[in-house]
């Protein structure tokens, strides 16, 4: 026995998740953290710990007398593995067969009370990012760091073995990657192909260009009904130009008007909807603010329109078309969380393909780039030269993103792989001759030597390990994340430098110098 490094193999044998009945009899050596500590009348009860799982160990007083321990030190152990009485063991704990009768004890490093209990999951975010090297040593952490590593190994696998260059090679490439990522990281078989939805399926359905597709909802589209009906708003609505989608809630859901009021209304008002119409689908007129303009013949006609049956739910909206998705998307992902809870290991995957090739913005009186200026248009005549506005707004892009469970995965594209479609791009995005060549002059000039087609994704990985684990927040699987505003609480990061160090280095600061 020790009561500090003395050299000597201290190194471990076995890991503290690893011992067990077979193990009886044999002299070992273990490596950890001090759990937790019992005094039984002059002997010691040690819970060791390391990312392995935990061991009780057993001191005798010739032991315990000449060292104090305290949570969180790190010591060596040797000893002998003996079974417990039966009475002793402990069913929920993988080692709780057997405890290790300590002849010899070495403290590594002595550890200061810690701020926190291992154990606590309570401990307050600011806490443990301040103390991440502590907080690492969490058994929930480490499971989500080894799963993180597991999800990325697995797919780097995959990846060595073929590449791509178009849409059809992406997707089936990713496809296997991420089915072989999924079976050999988790044990789960997810179906490919995926399902693929163009950006205006996915927006005219959903309502988002990242649906979840564990669950229906679906947008249904009330136009022609709305066009002839006698409530002025909604036919005034598509008169000008708008549109009215509605959606539909089945009876079995169960949702009351202060559901609707309360709840519903100002969800879609927050997304900028200007109010939100609801009928309680009925033959004889229905409840509701509509039920006055669904009498008679109204009412069947406006239930076959909605697929709707007898006292299911419909809430409409009625705007510009931006709006109507945003708010009926907001409304479909608030009742999907409500009603349709995530089961375990439960994945569902989507391509959504022709992204908008550009955005007009009225406040600059300009277009930008949906995507980026690099991505290439499904019509590479780009609706030739003398498009007008409405020709350009209608251009759809080679981009695709990858969604999952309603979460967007990854985005990619197919490339402009011809210079004088960049050039154009760029002069559709208010880009000169003389600035192209300014900024842009070696990837145009490299585009005129015969570039071949090519195309590219990536995958958030950071994101699709939390997601695995029904995490919300990548902080969870990062070993060293920052906060929402990019600084690190444990080494105080970002912090001012010494003027002569950014001269060093030729960069010049605003903020004044630290005193």
């Amino acid at each position: 026995m020790t009561a500090q490094r003395t050299g000597g193999d201290w190194r471990r044998t076995h890991t503290c998740g690893e011992l067990r009945k077979s193990h009886v009899g044999q002299t070992i050596v273990l490596n950890g953290w001090v759990h937790k500590r019992r005094d039984h009348g002059g002997i010691y009860f040690i819970d060791l710990r390391d990312r392995y799982g935990l061991t009780q160990i057993v001191l005798g007083t010739n032991i315990s007398d000449a060292v104090k321990l305290g949570p969180e030190d790190t010591v060596s152990v040797t000893g002998r593995v003996v079974a417990r009485e039966p009475q002793n063991v402990n069913p929920e704990r993988d080692t709780g067969e057997v405890e290790l009768m300590v002849d010899r004890l070495e403290v590594l490093s002595k550890s200061r009370t810690p701020p926190f209990q291992i154990e606590d999951e309570d401990t307050a975010v600011e806490t443990r990012l301040r103390y991440r090297y502590i907080d690492l040593r969490r058994p929930g952490m480490q499971k989500n760091l080894v799963h993180r590593s597991r999800v990325i190994n697995a797919m780097r696998r995959s990846f060595e073995r073929q590449s791509f260059v178009e849409e059809s090679d992406i997707f089936a490439t990713w496809e296997k990657v991420l089915q072989e990522t999924f079976r050999e990281a988790m044990g789960i078989e997810i179906q490919v192909p995926f399902q693929r939805l163009s950006w205006t399926e996915a927006m005219e359905r959903y309502g988002v260009d990242k649906p979840d597709l564990r669950f229906g909802l679906e947008l249904v589209e009330c136009g022609p009904w709305a066009a002839q009906s006698s409530f002025k708003v909604f036919a005034d609505c598509v008169a000008n130009g708008g549109r009215v989608k509605a959606l539909v809630v089945p009876k079995a859901l169960e949702l009351s008007r202060k559901d609707i009021e309360s709840g519903l209304e100002p969800l879609a008002k927050s997304a900028g909807a200007k109010g939100l119409a609801w009928w309680r689908c009925g033959k004889d007129g229905g409840v509701g603010p509509l039920a006055r303009f669904a009498a008679g013949e109204q009412a069947e006609a406006l239930m076959r329109q909605l697929g709707a049956e007898e006292g299911d739910l419909a809430v409409f909206v009625a705007d510009r078309q931006k709006v109507v998705w945003r708010a009926l998307g907001e409304l479909r992902n608030a009742l999907g969380k409500r009603f349709f809870p995530a089961k375990p290991g439960e994945f569902r995957f989507a391509w959504v393909t022709e992204f908008p090739l550009l955005e007009w913005d009225d406040e600059s009186a300009r277009f930008f780039s949906a995507h980026h200026p690099f991505t290439a248009p499904i019509d590479w005549s780009l609706g030739g030269q003398d498009a007008d506005k409405a020709k350009l707004e209608a251009l759809l892009s080679r981009a695709y993103d990858l969604v999952m469970n309603g979460w967007e995965l990854g985005s990619g594209s197919v490339r402009i792989h011809r210079s004088d479609v960049q050039q154009r791009i760029f002069t559709l995005l208010g880009i000169g001759p003389e600035e192209q060549q300014k900024k842009f002059s070696f990837l145009l000039e490299a585009l005129s030597f015969g570039a071949p087609p090519h195309a590219g994704f990536a995958v958030g990985l950071d994101r699709l390990s939390a997601l695995t684990l029904g995490l919300d927040n990548i902080r969870d699987v990062l070993a060293f994340p920052k906060t929402a505003s990019a600084t690190d609480l444990m080494c105080g990061a970002p912090s001012q430098v010494e003027a002569r160090q950014l001269e060093e280095v030729h960069v010049r600061s605003v903020l004044p110098p630290s005193k």
